[in-house]
């Protein structure tokens, strides 16, 4: 109660403090209440309340909080605003950026997200996670965000500075090619659906108990058209005009190797990888045993994934992918781990054993891989839920599977 009571103040002493911004006029910038995700409701308000002093005392926006923004807009603007119309409605008021985020909890760890997107081109600019076990620390931890947010805290430059970074002793880390992770601690899940999962299909039983026994770092977002280029300079996304902070998609397994390779030898290392299927499973639920990571409403998958109701656009394929980190993350801060696009994993298609298993890798070799975590084309009522399943031949590619990557400390 203390630490709450402490949050609410350091919140008020921000509101009243900061100082009036300055004659001249700023571009507008609209900041929306924080999400909270299994925590009290007066976290996500005190730490809104920080953000708008926070960007204020910045002295470059003229600072729109949410209600100033509906009161403006004339739309609601307390279901998020990540969507092209409503963009452009804050465009038309004079509003050039948004700031959108989240405070959640799982177990011991809070974690903070945000994100800053151009109202013009509805693309993320940047976006910053920050984690911490103490509730003491959300609001250092939490102005660290902020500051990270709009480049006033510059990240690593020299080759030496990342090395250390890479050392991997923090919650998150920035790679050389601008790829973001964050901390997943071990622990135990129940990984598959349970037979009454609407649904559900066979290979997804039955459920059985998983250790992972490691800490392991993923990476918050589907790696980009962008970050792929950089490394194989060479785009295979069917969805090229889609810019590139899309997920880079029409992906064979075998080619994800080879930009896992030479990632490695770029960073000096033989870290990177891609999550076994346990992996991905137990950072998709974060903590939850519901059929979504948020719960078993699919009435509120629009919230967090693009899918079939929702991906709407002009390809012959009926939809398309979207910019990576536009919808609200799961509990530890990964984004899009529904929807967007499919996701290679390590594994090997293969059946699932009842009994617990420690740190499995499915079988040693069959005759397909598998993906997780279903797509822009998928329903959403099979293909995005934790428990999901897909495979393919690892020399196979479809426009609606790409990757996310782990690295190991």
């Amino acid at each position: 109660m203390k630490a709450v009571a402490l949050l609410i103040v350091l919140a008020f002493n921000f509101a009243i403090t900061f100082p009036a911004l300055a004659e001249k006029e700023l571009p507008k910038i609209a900041i929306l209440d924080l999400e909270a995700i299994n925590v009290p409701p007066t976290h996500a308000k005190a730490l809104t309340s920080i953000l708008v002093s926070e960007t204020a005392r910045l002295g470059k926006y003229e600072v729109y909080n949410q209600e100033k923004v509906h009161a403006a807009a004339g739309w609601n603007a307390r279901k998020g605003c990540t969507d092209t119309p409503c963009l452009k409605s804050l465009g038309q008021i004079g509003i050039t950026k948004l700031v959108t985020g989240s405070v959640g909890k799982v177990g011991n760890t809070y974690a903070i997200s945000l994100n800053l997107l151009d109202t013009q081109s509805g693309k993320i600019e940047n976006g910053v996670s920050e984690a911490c076990r103490l509730e003491d620390d959300l609001v250092g931890q939490f102005q660290k965000a902020t500051r990270q947010l709009f480049g006033v805290v510059p990240q690593a430059s020299t080759g030496e500075s990342r090395k250390d970074e890479r050392e991997l002793t923090d919650q998150k880390f920035t790679n050389s090619i601008g790829m973001q992770f964050i901390r997943i601690g071990p622990g135990k899940f129940i990984m598959g659906s349970p037979k009454r999962e609407s649904g559900r299909r066979g290979d997804e039983g039955p459920q059985h108990e998983v250790e992972i026994t490691r800490p392991f770092y993923m990476s918050i977002y589907e790696v980009t058209q962008g970050q792929y280029l950089k490394i194989m300079r060479e785009n295979p996304s069917f969805f090229k005009n889609c810019g590139s902070n899309c997920p880079v998609e029409r992906m064979m397994w075998k080619d994800v190797q080879e930009f896992i390779n030479r990632l490695n030898v770029k960073e000096k290392t033989d870290k990177y990888r891609l999550p076994t299927e346990a992996e991905w499973e137990y950072a998709c639920r974060a903590g939850s045993k519901s059929a979504y990571n948020f719960g078993d409403d699919p009435g509120k998958l629009g919230d967090y994934a693009w899918y079939k109701d929702n991906a709407t656009g002009t390809s012959v394929l009926g939809g398309s992918p979207h910019p990576v980190g536009l919808k609200k993350p799961n509990g530890w801060g990964l984004y899009d781990m529904l929807g967007n696009v499919s996701e290679w994993v390590e594994d090997w298609y293969g059946n699932y054993e009842n009994k617990s298993v420690i740190d499995p890798v499915g079988p040693d070799f069959l005759t397909y891989k598998v993906y997780r975590g279903g797509s822009w084309w998928d329903d959403g009522n099979w293909g995005l839920r934790c428990a999901s399943r897909g495979k393919d031949k690892f020399d196979n590619w479809d426009q609606r599977v790409g990757f996310r990557l782990v690295r190991m400390p």
